[in-house]
């Protein structure tokens, strides 16, 4: 009877662990922040400043999503902006538009 009470217990605690870690969320700042570096990365070459123009929250594929807009505000080189999609449970980009 120990035996079952503590597996069912490990089992419980470990579910419990499950559903913590897959609650978590990234915050807005955190989005922010994975899109500079990933347009800083993108025009590495061109040496661009992006600023953050715009954030909204909404969803692709039924998964929460962070949509981050940053604009190019370098006034020598043709203006730009990148669109990033990014999971707003993992943080991972899922996708990018630019012009």
């Amino acid at each position: 009877m120990k035996k079952i009470l503590l597996i069912f217990l490990i089992a419980l605690f470990m579910s419990l662990i499950t559903a913590c870690n897959t609650s978590k969320k990234i915050s807005e700042e955190e989005a922010k922040q994975i899109a500079l570096t990933r347009a800083e990365e993108i025009d590495k070459s061109l040496s661009r400043t992006y600023i953050v123009h715009e954030v909204s929250k909404g969803s692709e594929s039924s998964k929460p999503v962070w949509m981050i807009n940053l604009i190019n505000v370098d006034k020598t080189s043709v203006s730009s902006s990148l669109w990033f999609y990014i999971d707003a449970k993992t943080g991972k980009i899922l996708m990018v538009n630019g012009y």
